[in-house]
């Protein structure tokens, strides 16, 4: 504005007056309108943003009502949660691979090395290594392609606890923080989860009561 004025002036006409000391300015109607529009240029208050109906809040809640009704996927990953998984842990997830008729699936198992927490958008990603090649792989929590979620360790394997809420400094080949392999992690809870079932069983036999999976097993005929 300074600039536009000092413009302005220069092309004006100066005469001098009959004093030594004063000039008087020839001022054109043009130029005496755009002073005055200088002098008083309106300053308005920035417009004030709409206030938020929170349409998207409601609606990420609904999706996620529905793709996780018993919350069990988010206590997983809240943090105000008791069963949130720390950093590190190792973890299984069966994906569908025909959703959505569902009938065939696959699972993987991996440390979890990030979790990132974004309401309907929370993503965790698993790691492990097969056949001496690192393998990765990005799981959306509330993605309807996930069948279940198994947490077959909690924590780090190695015992400590890690400080750091990402683990990508465990890619590095041939270092002490180098994480290998689930293979020994994944017999071991396969082998837990077997004896729990024989006990749970055996404790049943001895009640007198049928196992849930001998009832559902068609039972044989007797032969003449």
């Amino acid at each position: 504005m300074l600039q536009l004025l000092r413009r302005q002036l220069s092309s004006y006409n100066l005469i001098p007056d009959e004093d030594e000391h004063s000039i008087q300015i020839e001022v054109t109607i043009h130029q005496r309108d755009f002073l005055t529009c200088a002098e008083h240029v309106p300053v308005y208050p920035p417009i004030p943003s709409p206030p938020t109906t929170g349409l998207i809040e409601l609606l990420e809640a609904k999706h996620m009502n529905a793709l996780d009704p018993r919350k069990s996927r988010r206590a997983l990953f809240d943090k105000t949660s008791k069963s949130c998984l720390p950093i590190g842990s190792v973890l299984e997830v069966e994906t569908w691979d025909d959703y959505p008729a569902n009938t065939t699936y696959q699972s993987f198992s991996g440390h979890m090395i990030a979790v990132r927490r974004r309401g309907i958008d929370t993503a965790f990603r698993l790691r492990t290594v097969l056949g001496r090649i690192g393998v990765e792989q990005l799981y959306r929590l509330f993605s309807p392609n996930i069948k279940a979620i198994r947490v077959l360790h909690r924590g780090a394997v190695r015992g400590r606890p890690y400080k750091k809420a990402k683990l990508y400094f465990t890619r590095e080949v041939g270092t002490r923080n180098t994480l290998g392999g689930v293979e020994s992690v994944v017999r071991k809870a396969r082998a837990a989860e077997a004896q729990a079932k024989a006990e749970q069983e055996l404790m049943l036999a001895r009640k007198g009561k049928a196992s849930p999976v001998s009832e559902t097993k068609p039972k044989p005929k007797n032969k003449k």
